[in-house]
């Protein structure tokens, strides 16, 4: 197990990510995370979150890395797939009064378990890539207001569970 600043020093840097990237600071610490209704059956012991965005106004972007480690690795177990079973069942929701859609999108095939995830509202377009690697479940999201880049998501994605494994190793 890693302890929480070696799981911050394995989040991707602001030095690995694309040029034209700052740091957000904007504390959305994605506590409140909730699709249809699903919460996990159990929250990460450790949960590490850094965020960067690029543009402004409609042409805004945001990537978003966080890794979240629990006690054992069956804490992860089966989230990823109860949660997609959960976004068949429901694929789309009114959320702070916006509709939005859900879809379960193919993902690069790193780590134990993945599954990709699209969501799409009026105003925004998010894709997320999931992985659970052991004991951690790892996110790595990006979206905007009018462009989502799913393949700079990908690649980040790849390079974020290396990382993460690299750091675990050691």
């Amino acid at each position: 197990m890693l302890s929480k600043a070696q799981l911050q020093r394995a989040l991707l840097s602001i030095k690995e990510v694309p040029a034209g990237y700052a740091a957000d600071q904007s504390g959305d610490d994605g506590s409140n995370d909730s699709y249809c209704g699903y919460k996990p059956p159990s929250q990460p012991t450790e949960k590490v979150r850094s965020d960067y965005v690029k543009g402004g106004g409609f042409s805004s972007q945001l990537i978003s890395f966080s890794i979240g480690q629990y006690k054992s690795q069956d804490g992860p177990k089966g989230y990823l797939r109860d949660f997609a079973k959960q976004l068949r069942k429901c694929p789309s929701e009114t959320l702070d009064g916006e509709f939005v859609k859900y879809a379960v999108m193919s993902a690069p095939q790193v780590g134990d378990e993945t599954l990709g995830v699209r969501i799409e509202a009026e105003s925004y377009t998010v894709v997320a890539n999931l992985a659970r690697v052991g004991p951690v479940l790892m996110v790595v999201g990006g979206g905007g207001v009018t462009n989502t880049d799913a393949d700079e998501v990908g690649r980040l994605f790849v390079q974020q569970v290396k990382k993460y494994l690299r750091a675990a190793r050691n």
